[in-house]
């Protein structure tokens, strides 16, 4: 009985893998100009630095009128640690989502910036 489990434990690291790969192959093509990111060597997002022009409340506003919720970033600042970013994940979307995440996400990029 233990093979079973064993074999889904290996496709479910093989399915998160290939939507890692995509979620940053297609993160690599569009956005360059607007967040740097890493490709994780594990886990199940990644961590999106944002340039400083970037409105991370207005981008997660407008995203979320699109059907795209995502974070505002505030969730991760404190006393120590201030940046423009936020953790974006990948594990529940298939393929398609994640294409669609991913084109909403950089439709709003191209209206925020930050005043000053």
């Amino acid at each position: 009985m233990v093979a079973p489990v064993m074999i889904k434990c290996h496709n479910t690291k093989r399915a998160y893998k290939a939507r890692r790969d995509q979620f940053c192959g297609l993160h690599q093509t569009g956005f360059k100009e607007h967040i740097t990111c890493s490709m994780p060597e594990g886990g199940l997002g990644v961590w999106a630095n944002f340039v400083e022009s970037v409105d991370l409340h207005e981008v997660s506003r407008l995203a979320g009128k699109k059907g795209l919720y995502i974070d505002n970033g505030d969730f991760y600042k404190n006393e120590a640690f201030s940046t423009n970013a936020m953790r974006l994940g990948f594990a529940s979307l298939n393929e398609a989502e994640i294409e669609k995440a991913l084109h909403i996400l950089n439709s709003v990029l191209h209206i925020p910036s930050k005043k000053g």
